[in-house]
């Protein structure tokens, strides 16, 4: 029930027929069972979750927990955390479970001694630099919700429901036009979708194609405000809104405008930038916005994201449109045991991914930022080619 896009082979030591079960996918260079066990690279986590007993404790704060200096903070026994967990270069050592009611973002490090259990965050696309490395010695469950569900349950509103079409239609027209051969211009083709999808320009209202509206998000937003309050309801009008925004324009020559375009050089999305690279010609800038488009996925605005590596000495759960972009070892050391989710039972070192869960092993985050051993945040703990 998750997708799967994999060039290489997937190889297995079971010797069981399904010991490899992808369903009708075949990967690029097929399978392969009873194959020759691979050693893979351990990590000691409780060992350095013992290491670390004297550092300072963490502030843990309602809503968003933002957790600086360190590098290197301890807290004894189970850590719950109704909100969000950002981390600016610290490690974080959790003497028990870890519970986590919202998103794991920013770049450090987690050693967590039990079970760990979050939810994707409320991005539309995973564009920022984050790298979170967590390290669980208990099994980990990352948990989003199914936006597309929601929206696909509301009736009795036929002006959302020509809003959530044509947003899917406008954002793939949008990236179908940029990986042709596009003219950045203002009020050309591109600019024209961009309008279908993202917030109003100050002052006169912006063209679009016939037969579609202005501002899709935006209008989504506002019709889901009328809807009776619930927690999918809120997730969907933050990812919404945010969408609005970043296809929202500026003034020509603004500084907001500007300070989009400077961002987008930088690599940076941010509010505005791909009206600021439309308007101005910036074909230099195509490639990225590209990149960013492809990152948001048209047919599952609901899914929310994780960046970096996962590791556990149990299980991985994953499901309702989570994308994690990085990569996952679950590597069974003897010391846990199964995990009941459901109905479904995962065993240590099972990697279960379900309703619409992506996972997309990134390389480049694992590989050192320079020739003697990586940079600050996450840093390189571990290795592991494909």
């Amino acid at each position: 029930t998750a997708s799967a896009d994999i060039t290489g082979k997937v190889s297995s030591s079971g010797t069981d027929a399904n010991a490899v079960n992808l369903g009708t996918y075949s990967p690029l260079k097929g399978t392969e069972t009873s194959a020759a066990t691979r050693s893979m690279p351990d990590v000691d986590i409780l060992g350095r979750i013992a290491a670390k007993t004297s550092a300072p404790a963490p502030t843990i704060s309602a809503g968003t927990t933002t957790l600086t200096g360190g590098p290197d903070l301890y807290y004894p026994g189970d850590l719950t955390i109704n909100g969000d967990l950002k981390l600016q270069g610290v490690k974080l050592y959790v003497d028990g479970k870890l519970t986590v009611n919202g998103s794991i973002t920013g770049e450090g490090s987690l050693y967590v001694a039990g079970e760990t259990n979050f939810q994707g965050d409320a991005r539309v696309s995973a564009s920022s630099p984050d790298k979170v490395a967590l390290f669980s010695n208990g099994s980990v469950t990352l948990t989003g919700f199914d936006g597309t569900a929601y929206m696909n349950s509301i009736t009795g509103d036929a002006t959302l429901t020509s809003a959530w079409n044509q947003l899917g239609a406008s954002m793939n027209d949008f990236k179908t036009e940029l990986a042709g051969s596009p003219v950045l211009a203002q009020a050309g083709n591109l600019d024209l979708m961009r309008a279908e999808i993202g917030g109003l320009s100050p002052g006169t209202p912006p063209p679009v194609r016939p037969g579609r509206m202005r501002d899709a998000a935006g209008v989504l937003v506002t019709r889901l405000a009328a809807q009776p309050p619930s927690s999918a309801r809120d997730k969907m009008m933050a990812k919404l809104g945010e969408l609005s925004d970043l296809f929202k324009s500026y003034t020509n020559g603004s500084p907001q405008e500007l300070n989009a375009l400077a961002n987008l050089a930088a690599n940076r999305l941010v509010d505005g930038a791909f009206d600021a690279a439309i308007d101005n010609g910036r074909y230099d800038l195509v490639d990225l916005m590209l990149a960013y488009s492809d990152a948001i996925d048209y047919n599952s605005l609901g899914t929310s994201y994780f960046q970096g590596l996962v590791f556990t000495h149990g299980g991985m759960y994953a499901s309702n449109e989570v994308t994690v972009r990085g990569a996952v070892v679950a590597l069974d050391n003897g010391s846990q045991g199964p995990m009941t989710v459901g109905t479904d039972t995962i065993n240590p070192g099972d990697i279960y991914l379900t309703t619409g869960t992506r996972l997309t092993y990134v390389e480049d985050f694992f590989k050192p930022d320079n020739g003697t051993g990586g940079g600050s945040g996450a840093g390189v703990l571990l290795w592991m080619g494909r």
